[in-house]
C-alpha cells in the first residue's frame, strides 16, 4: 500500500476506530512511524490484542515493544521473517508462571532462539514444533509444570546443533 493511501486510511478509518481495533497488521516501515508517532497514539488502542509485524527492522522493535506494555488487552505479537530471536520477559507472580502459547500450525523461520526468562516445559515442547529450522536454542530457566503432554517424535529437529537449557524444578 503506498504511503499516501495508508495515510488516508489511517486518518479516515484507523484513528476514528482506534478504540475498537483488536488486531492490527503493519507491513511497512512508514506504517510503524505513523501508528507509533507520536507515541501516545498507540495508547488509545485500548482493545488491541494482536499486532502482526512484517518487514520491520530490529531497530524499531524496542520502540514498539516499549509502547505495547501500556495496552491492557494486548497479548499476541507476531514477527514474521526473522531468523534470530532473543526473548526476555518478567512475570509478576513467579509462583504462577503461565504458559506461553505457540501455535502448533504456524511455523517460523527462526534459526537461533534465546529465552532469557523462565518458561514452562509444556511451552517448550510446543515451541519445538513451531521452529522446524531451529539450529541453536538457549533457555535460561526451563520449569516443570503439573501436567505435561510430551511428544517424543524429534524427527523435526534435524537442523538443531546447539542446545543450552538451565533446568528449574525438573526431575
Amino acid at each position: 500500500m503506498p504511503n499516501s493511501t495508508f495515510h488516508h486510511y489511517h486518518i479516515n478509518i484507523i484513528l476514528p476506530n482506534q478504540h475498537r481495533i483488536n488486531s492490527l497488521r503493519l507491513s511497512n516501515l512508514f506504517t510503524v512511524d505513523i501508528i507509533f508517532s507520536p507515541s501516545r497514539i498507540i495508547s488509545k488502542f485500548i482493545y488491541l490484542e494482536t499486532l502482526i509485524l512484517d518487514n520491520i527492522k530490529a531497530q524499531y522493535l524496542y520502540k514498539i515493544l516499549h509502547h505495547l506494555i501500556l495496552l491492557p488487552k494486548f497479548h499476541s505479537l507476531v514477527l514474521n521473517l526473522i531468523e534470530y530471536c532473543n526473548l526476555t520477559y518478567q512475570t509478576k507472580d513467579e509462583q504462577r508462571l503461565l504458559p506461553i502459547i505457540f501455535h502448533k500450525y504456524q511455523y517460523s523461520p527462526i534459526e537461533h532462539f534465546v529465552i532469557n526468562s523462565r518458561i514452562r516445559f509444556d511451552s517448550f515442547n510446543n515451541l519445538l514444533f513451531c521452529l522446524p529450522q531451529l539450529c541453536r536454542l538457549s533457555i535460561d530457566g526451563l520449569v516443570k509444570c503439573t501436567f505435561t503432554n510430551i511428544n517424543s517424535n524429534t524427527n523435526f529437529l534435524e537442523h538443531l546443533k546447539y542446545v543450552s537449557l538451565k533446568l528449574d524444578y525438573i526431575n
